[in-house]
């Protein structure tokens, strides 16, 4: 690995490590044709997306964040709902009635919307306007169309929490320290934080790299380790509660895309091709994006037994391309 220049950065996380320039990835769903160096610390593991000088809202309109239901949407529903009720069993509680959940960039609102059923009072925040939209239309103004910056301006928002989930919203900020500091003094006595990131830890990280469905940058800024997130939560006043391996379907998801994408000259193809994603399209011309949609459809059911296995040893031994962290105030 090259260093950043003459005089490599300190990481921010651990402070003590430099980072160091690994390799260069692009987005895999085609909305933007720049690479980015992505730079890994030499001591906690912690990497990091360089030259992205701020998010441009354009890449959360399309590619992989279209909001717009495809028609195969409504036949996986049953499926997609069953997975938003998994993530109830990361907020343990005896008695889930009156419990205040806030769910910082709630997307559509489906998981709020399952939380709700199970008699949590629920709230969120999501300051996208298209996935506002479908969220305000399931939750009204249990969700909000702002950043956490503004929360304290939302009348209908309650001061304190007993949970504060971000799934998959962490590496997407541009300081994290900075949000989980905020979130501290937002949490009722034993309230906890549930976080949800990839695993740079993860052997799909390592030896996909450019190729690892999970990396995502210009979107994800920020790729934790499991060392490095319990250091930046210690950091920001925080212990870690529990840590679970077991978002199987992300695992699972992201054993099979990252290795379907080292093996075909193309990334992403069966997402890509299921979302008729433009960007993909336009870059190999319709009738080989639709080849290779097929090809990498065929080739994902060829491996998919051992790559399920794959993924399951990978959640035993802490290595799953995923992770969720739960974090409550040092003291409690």
């Amino acid at each position: 690995m090259n260093q950043i220049s003459s005089e490599p950065l300190v990481c921010p996380i651990c402070k003590t490590g430099s980072l160091l320039l690994s390799y260069r990835a692009a987005p895999l769903d085609y909305s933007d044709n720049q690479d980015y160096p992505i730079y890994i610390c030499s001591q906690c593991g912690y990497g990091k997306s360089g030259e992205i000088k701020q998010q441009v809202t354009s890449l959360y309109v399309g590619g992989c964040y279209d909001v717009n239901e495809k028609k195969w949407h409504s036949l996986i529903q049953p499926f997609l709902s069953a997975l938003e009720r998994g993530k109830l069993g990361y907020l343990e509680t005896d008695n889930k009635l009156s419990k205040k959940l806030l769910e910082i960039g709630c997307g559509k609102g489906r998981f709020l919307d399952a939380a709700r059923k199970y008699g949590f009072t629920v709230f969120g925040i999501e300051p996208s306007p298209r996935s506002f939209s479908f969220a305000s239309s399931r939750l009204g103004e249990s969700v909000a169309p702002v950043g956490l910056e503004a929360i304290d301006g939302v009348l209908t928002f309650p001061s304190k929490f007993d949970f504060i989930m971000l799934w998959h919203v962490l590496e997407h900020l541009t300081d994290p320290s900075a949000v989980l500091s905020e979130i501290k003094g937002k949490l009722e006595p034993e309230g906890r934080v549930v976080i949800a990131v990839p695993n740079f830890a993860s052997f799909q990280a390592r030896h996909g790299k450019a190729n690892w469905y999970h990396l995502d940058p210009p979107r994800h800024l920020h790729h934790f380790t499991p060392q490095s997130l319990q250091l930046l939560a210690k950091a920001t006043g925080f212990e870690v509660d529990n840590i679970f391996f077991n978002s199987f379907y992300q695992n699972f998801v992201g054993e099979l895309v990252t290795i379907v994408n080292i093996v075909l000259h193309g990334n992403n193809v069966v997402f890509n091709g299921l979302r008729i994603n433009r960007a993909y399209l336009d870059f190999f011309g319709v009738w080989r994006g639709w080849a290779m949609f097929i090809l990498g459809s065929v080739l994902s059911l060829l491996i998919a037994l051992p790559v399920l296995l794959l993924t399951l040893f990978n959640q035993v031994i802490g290595r799953s391309g995923t992770m969720v962290v739960i974090v409550k105030p040092v003291g409690q």
